[in-house]
């Protein structure tokens, strides 16, 4: 990857898979910087990634929104947090609403 040439890159959108298995969670953690640094060093811009594991449902709803919200025309920081934005507004529906 490092030797790509990926400066055009503005969003790069990491998902990596959290094995349940036993295995070392710190060489996993490390495997996943590992691939980050090496995306960034190929000139990737901007990653987002998450730094635990994530429900696969919430992650889906989260990350249509964010993009949707790119389309629109919102920058990558101002399309996350309106997600997120969207997220708390949908969790607070659930545990009041219902």
């Amino acid at each position: 990857i490092e030797n790509c040439h990926l400066s055009t890159l503005s969003l790069l959108v990491l998902s990596t898979c959290h094995p349940n298995t036993n295995i070392n969670t710190l060489t996993t953690a490390d495997t996943q910087w590992d691939l980050i640094r090496a995306f960034k060093m190929a000139g990737t811009k901007t990653i987002l990634h998450s730094l635990w594991n994530v429900d696969d449902e919430s992650t889906a709803i989260l990350m249509s929104c964010f993009y949707q919200n790119i389309v629109s025309g919102h920058d990558v920081l101002d399309a996350l947090n309106k997600a997120k934005q969207t997220m708390q507004f949908i969790l607070h529906c659930l545990f009041f609403c219902c």
